[in-house]
Formats: C-alpha cells, structure tokens, sequence
C-alpha cells in the first residue's frame, strides 16, 4: 500500500473500516459480486441497445474491481493466510503469488487468443460468460470461506496466540466467545 504512495491511504482506510465493520466475508464477496452485477449489467445492455451500449457498464465494472481488488480484496485475501502456522504461511504464500496467480493470468490470456482467433463470441456473449465465471466464483468463496473458519476456529484452539490482535478486538472476541452464538463473533 506505501507504494501506491497517496492514492493508496483512501483505500487503506476503507478496507480497514469495512473489515472491521463488515468482516472478512463481505470483503471477499464484494469482488466477485461487483463483477457479477457489472457484467450481468453489461450482458442486459448489449441485448437491449448494441455493442456500442456495453462501454460504460464494462468500463465501470473494470474502475470497481481495480479498486475493490487492489484495497478491499487483496487484504482480506491475506488474512486468509493467519491461520496457518509461519512456515506453511509462507509456503502457501509463495505457491499463491508465484505459480498460481501467474498460471491464472497465463490461462485468461490464452483463452482470449483462442476467442480471439477461433472467431470470437460478440461482447455481449463474452459478457454472459464473465456473469457465469462470476457465480462460479461467488459460490467457491462462500464454500471456501466455511474452510477458513473452521481452519481459524482450530488455529484458535490449539495456538491461541495465532492471531495478534488489539486490545479492541481481544475485547469483541472475548465478548463473543461468551455469546449465544460464539462463532459468529468469528466472522
């Protein structure tokens, strides 16, 4: 975030505020839902009113997950990581940021050149598409994320100092541990 120098202070605030606020689930759900809405917006344009009508809701869709994915989701995504021990962390870390992210652009470009050269659907399809990879991300997040609360309620268990942790949110767990309904001070 310091080297996005003073344009990164207003996204560090906000996706300090809305963890704190709203928890590492919506944080990770805003992406693939403002893509969802965005190319859902987009698919409805191109079938109501041409090609030339998919220019703005696409090149909003693109502004918000440039932004939700450079603040809001790539920190929330690093949270992730907390329950894991320091090496697997590490490992895991690595495996994400060097193969994986990169396999993952590697294979969305190839599979452009492939609709680019073996006669490309219209962006109107290409928006259908991206409303259906949307959902499949939607739904693996809500599936992942039941994973990670499981991971962090046994990190919690076996090393309870695997989070460091303000005096704030030592108060909100220690509150909610004694809650009608303990896990959901987890989320």
């Amino acid at each position: 975030m310091l080297a996005a120098g003073p344009a990164g202070c207003p996204s560090a605030v906000v996706s300090g505020w809305l963890l704190r606020r709203w928890g590492i689930r919506l944080a990770l759900l805003l992406a693939p839902v403002t893509l969802l809405v965005g190319a859902a917006a987009s698919t409805a344009s191109g079938l109501l009113g041409g090609s030339a009508a998919l220019f703005w809701p696409l090149m909003a869709t693109k502004f918000a997950d440039e932004m939700l994915r450079s603040s809001v989701f790539r920190n929330a995504f690093q949270l992730l990581y907390q329950p894991l021990r320091p090496e697997q962390r590490l490992s895991a870390q690595t495996l994400t940021q060097s193969i994986v992210e990169p396999l993952a652009v590697g294979l969305s470009g190839l599979l452009l050149l492939v609709f680019q050269f073996g006669g490309a659907p219209g962006a109107t399809s290409m928006s259908a598409l991206i409303v259906a990879l949307a959902l499949a991300w939607l739904a693996l997040t809500l599936l992942l994320y039941r994973g990670y609360i499981a991971a962090l309620a046994r990190a919690l268990v076996t090393r309870p100092r695997v989070l460091l942790i303000d005096q704030p949110g030592l108060h909100a767990l220690s509150e909610g541990a004694d809650a009608k309904r303990p896990r959901g001070t987890l989320t």
